[in-house]
């Protein structure tokens, strides 16, 4: 059974996404169904709703980066086979999400979704470092991000 923990650290999320939890559910099932043609997998999962001071914090202690980011995603199992698995945790600056979604003229609920796919990807083993594997990821994002309404 998926179980996602959401934990919000910035009472302004509800006010500028509302019904964040939502879209996030949303995401991480289409994700799963998408990724690994599962609907509901024996996952645990933990989201961080944060602001840019504390994804800068996280980004500079566990990436040596001394920069804010609009996600970051902390692997925790690498044999996503057995079940139950503890998956990992997401973080996602709130502030970045704002400014991004302006930036690309798109929704905030909706850019919202498209981090949280983005880091879900990364926990389930898919990355962006060459070219191909930035191919791989992001046309996968892009079709899970096209299901979500």
């Amino acid at each position: 059974m998926l179980k996602i923990e959401i934990n919000v650290d910035n009472c302004q999320w509800e006010k500028a996404i509302p019904d964040f939890s939502k879209h996030i559910n949303q995401a991480v099932k289409k994700t799963f169904k998408s990724a690994l043609k599962k609907s509901n997998p024996s996952f645990e999962l933990s989201i961080l709703l944060t602001s840019d001071k504390e994804i800068k914090r996280l980004n500079k202690l566990y990436r040596k980066k001394n920069n804010k980011t609009n996600v970051l995603a902390f692997p925790m199992n690498d044999n996503i086979n057995k079940s139950p698995v503890q998956l990992g945790d997401i973080a996602v600056s709130l502030e970045t999400i704002i400014v991004e979604a302006r930036k690309f003229r798109i929704a905030r609920k909706k850019y919202l979704c498209k981090m949280i796919i983005h880091g879900l990807l990364h926990l389930l083993g898919y990355d962006h470092i060459d070219d191909n594997d930035f191919y791989v990821m992001n046309r996968l994002e892009k079709e899970i991000l096209n299901k979500i309404n």
